[in-house]
């Protein structure tokens, strides 16, 4: 965080938490008045949608911010499930204890604008209708431009992100493979 040294920051937070691959940070239901900040590892948010598919919505990984956002700015309970991809560690800080923090140091309010800037252009992107319309390998293509996602996220989430199979998903990448 500009300004802000990262370490005296995090020891604001409230807990240090480790997790395990497949574990579940959030779940639907649950009030999710917490950020975390990943220290260590990657998540993944997803909901499961009427016909019990799990879809994938978001990526986090070390040293980004992960919770419900929705739940988190509305004070409601959950609706996405937020799982650590691998063994991971966090921090977390109550939305109570962060907003005390906005009124001791004005440079903590430049840390909620940015984090909230940045949430909102990585939504907007993936709802964005020219990523909307490209084909699912051209999606594809797009996000492995990513190196830490072709690193760090399995092909499973990534076809629920993409919104296709992961027979679908094999297919594009046999295609692509041979050029």
């Amino acid at each position: 965080m500009p300004g802000v040294d990262t370490g005296d920051f995090l020891k604001a937070f409230s807990k240090k938490k480790k997790l395990k691959k497949g574990e579940i940070l959030i779940a639907p239901g649950e009030f999710t008045l917490f950020l975390s900040f990943i220290n260590r590892g990657s998540f993944r948010v997803y909901f499961i949608n009427q016909k019990g598919q799990d879809i994938t919505t978001w990526f986090a990984f070390e040293d980004m911010w992960v919770t419900d956002l929705r739940a988190y700015y509305k004070n409601t309970r959950a609706n996405y499930f937020v799982q650590a991809m691998e063994d991971s560690e966090i921090y977390t800080i109550s939305k109570e204890k962060l907003e005390s923090l906005y009124k001791e140091n004005p440079l903590y309010l430049l840390f909620a604008k940015n984090f909230a800037e940045k949430g909102m252009s990585i939504m907007l992107e993936r709802s964005d209708h020219y990523f909307q319309e490209l084909s699912a390998e051209e999606r594809y293509r797009k996000l492995l431009k990513s190196p830490i996602i072709k690193k760090k996220v399995p092909l499973k989430y990534i076809a629920t992100f993409l919104g296709i199979t992961e027979t679908s998903l094999s297919r594009i990448r046999k295609k692509i493979a041979k050029g």
